[in-house]
């Protein structure tokens, strides 16, 4: 049995699913539903194998790699912890700007991480528009165990990053 490495760092990205959504589903090519996951990297900066469910049909995903899955064709896979049980292990307010921003799975488990591996100074985006090319929104910076802040920040269209 091969052990997994320690986690070191994390990893949201996008994997596809074989659902569409309905706003999507007469158009040609077809434009199959993708959604953000969070996935922990080991020391040899390859993904743990982990688990994630589908946002808009339910079915669960095997992510193995940045950006791939393997569709399990199952509906329901009840060892994933919900958001309410994530919220149960972060300090209150920290999970009420969560639940204020309405943030995906992929931030609630992102949250969870940074603070179980005191990987302060990581961000998290609670909020992202587009207005006439810049980008502006909101991020929240987790500073420490019990301390945190949400600063706005904004991109024009000619600036880089």
């Amino acid at each position: 049995m091969v052990i997994p490495h320690m986690p070191v760092d994390y990893a949201k990205h996008l994997i596809e699913c074989n659902c569409v959504l309905p706003q999507f589903k007469y158009q040609t090519p077809l434009v199959y539903h993708r959604f953000v996951v969070f996935s922990v990297v080991g020391e040899d900066a390859l993904v743990i194998p982990s688990y994630a469910q589908c946002p808009n049909c339910g079915i669960v995903h095997r992510v193995m790699e940045v950006g791939k899955s393997v569709i399990m064709r199952r509906e329901e896979l009840n060892s994933l912890l919900t958001e309410d049980e994530i919220a149960k292990s972060l300090p209150t307010s920290l999970a009420d700007i969560l639940r204020q921003y309405k943030v995906d799975y992929a931030s609630w488990q992102q949250a969870k991480f940074i603070i179980e591996n005191e990987l302060w100074g990581r961000r998290i985006t609670l909020s992202r528009e587009e207005l006439e090319g810049t980008v502006m929104g909101k991020i929240l910076i987790i500073i420490g165990h019990t301390l945190w802040t949400v600063e706005r920040y904004e991109k024009g269209s000619n600036e880089v990053g």
